[in-house]
């Protein structure tokens, strides 16, 4: 659904799991990267697999916060990425 209105939309950011049933994260940012969608990415993870963490850094993604995170973390995170996406646009 994301990547169908990716086409359509243009986002300032998103927020996404690395670890996803059907697309992982690292999947979804590949396929945004091959279609020219340089979107901020900024993902959650209850894992430290640096093997994956590494992948999404050289894609492109813009941050990585474990879970459990706290409020304010996600919150900053988010802003960031918005601020960041809006300069991009």
């Amino acid at each position: 659904i994301l990547l169908s209105a990716s086409e359509e939309y243009q986002f300032d950011a998103i927020l996404s799991d690395i670890n996803m049933p059907v697309l992982n994260g690292i999947e979804l940012l590949t396929q945004l990267r091959e279609n020219g969608i340089e979107v901020p990415v900024v993902f959650l993870t209850a894992y430290g697999d640096k093997e994956k963490i590494m992948a999404a850094l050289r894609l492109g993604a813009m941050e990585f916060l474990e879970k459990p995170y706290n409020k304010s973390q996600l919150l900053d995170a988010v802003k960031r990425a918005i601020e960041y996406g809006s300069l991009l646009r």
